[in-house]
């Protein structure tokens, strides 16, 4: 999996591409976020726009990002989900927990 930072002002976007499928794939992500919340960001954005595949291991990275983001209370986004990741968050039960979005533009907007 490939992932690029993008930090306007104290807001950091990370956009995926390619599989997150376990740990191996995971690490980049967590260490660019864990750089972000110790820089003291206010928001963080991932755009899943061209990511092709998450299986459960890769959504267990992922939920590890939001309970890491709320201890910092860093607001976090998700935008531009596949169909797939959509499917897996419904069955799982998780559209409390992960705040989406259609697109990057509108996450800044949120508070």
């Amino acid at each position: 999996m490939e992932i690029k930072t993008i930090v306007d002002k104290d807001v950091y976007i990370f956009e995926l591409k390619g599989n997150l499928l376990g740990e191996v794939d995971g690490k980049p992500m967590m260490m660019e976020c864990t750089k972000a919340l110790n820089a003291d960001c206010s928001k963080l954005i991932f755009n899943l726009e061209h990511l092709k595949f998450i299986n459960s291991t890769g959504l267990g990275s992922i939920l590890t990002l939001v309970n890491k983001s709320n201890e910092k209370k860093v607001k976090i986004f998700f935008t531009n989900l596949p169909a797939q990741l959509s499917k897996l968050i419904a069955i799982t039960k998780l559209e409390s927990i992960l705040i989406s979005t259609d697109t990057v533009e509108s996450a800044l907007a949120m508070n």
